[in-house]
């Protein structure tokens, strides 16, 4: 059976008889092309599985060369803290995790009179801060912070800050070329939050995500020209006209004596911290990050909105004269 095709040739249509063998040419052409597509398509999705071949090396060489980088510095970390003399102090087996990481130390951690110590200059490399020994004076620079210790007087302070420094609760220990702190002080000097599980001699710590504001008011209640201060001058006296909040149910007339105070009376008081532990809720795990909430409406927390209505403001011992 023959085909009817027609072909243009400078502007004029020609009938042409398609015969069998034009058929066979033109079946062998659909082939050709047809395979030619299979070829492309081919080779298309192999250059697609090399590339992707290609990044999946990469990524798989990356996470190689770090976690050998880590052992890396895991082994200059253990050469460099090993054959450290013990301390003529108890050892403890507490495990202690910074940010859901175990920290893999070298050196032991050590209990005196239930005060932890911990070996701060590996625990300061371990976590790539770095420590440089000047006379007496220690200077850390980790995550963003930089903190000077005169090992010398037990103080510390921070490099934005020189003017303002702190005493160290214990002093630290020197034990060869280590330095041991206890571990209130080193949560202390670095802000960090805690979350201990005693049962399981574990602590969990992490870089403190929380911002404190102060509350400031404008106006004092107290007497600028009193005399708090004892005759050795270094005691002071600070009454309580209010005397204490005696639990929750208390918390109505200790509110009707702060609005009765009259002018120039100190507004103090004494007042039980637990009494706020029922007020604050924690549904995190033991390795996660803490993060409290807080009822606003506390006993404590309507009290101190009850002072500043009323033009308080909350001040320090220190600010007594």
């Amino acid at each position: 059976m023959a085909h009817t095709n027609f072909k243009f040739i400078k502007g004029k249509r020609i009938k042409k008889s398609l015969g069998i063998i034009d058929l066979i040419n033109l079946v062998k052409r659909g082939i050709f092309m047809i395979t030619l597509k299979k070829y492309f398509i081919l080779v298309i999705i192999l250059i697609l599985v090399a590339m992707s071949t290609n990044c999946k090396t990469n990524e798989i060489i990356n996470t190689s060369k770090k976690a050998e980088n880590q052992k890396k510095h895991l082994l200059i970390s253990n050469h460099k803290f090993s054959n450290i003399p013990d301390l003529k102090l108890p050892k403890d087996s507490i495990n202690i995790k910074f940010e859901g990481n175990p920290l893999k130390l070298t050196l032991p951690i050590y209990n005196d009179k239930n005060r932890l110590y911990i070996p701060f200059s590996e625990l300061i490399d371990s976590l790539d801060g770095k420590i440089v020994h000047s006379n007496d004076v220690i200077n850390i620079s980790i995550n963003n912070k930089n903190i000077f210790i005169n090992s010398k007087d037990e103080k510390y302070w921070v490099h934005d800050n020189p003017n303002v420094k702190f005493n160290l609760k214990k002093n630290i220990i020197k034990n060869d070329n280590v330095r041991y702190i206890s571990l209130f002080d080193l949560v202390t000097m670095l802000d960090l939050k805690t979350n201990w599980n005693i049962e399981n001699k574990k602590i969990n710590l992490f870089w403190n995500r929380e911002k404190i504001v102060p509350l400031v008011k404008n106006q004092s209640s107290y007497d600028p020209n009193s005399n708090y201060k004892g005759s050795n001058n270094k005691t002071i006296y600070v009454p309580t006209p209010l005397n204490y909040v005696d639990g929750k149910e208390d918390l109505n007339n200790m509110l009707g004596k702060i609005n009765k105070l009259e002018t120039n009376v100190l507004g103090s008081f004494f007042y039980h911290p637990s009494i706020e532990f029922q007020f604050m809720k924690n549904d995190k795990k033991d390795e996660e990050y803490l993060v409290y909430k807080y009822d606003e409406n506390s006993v404590l927390h309507q009290i101190i909105r009850t002072f500043n209505k009323d033009g308080y403001k909350f001040i320090t011992i220190k600010d007594l004269k």
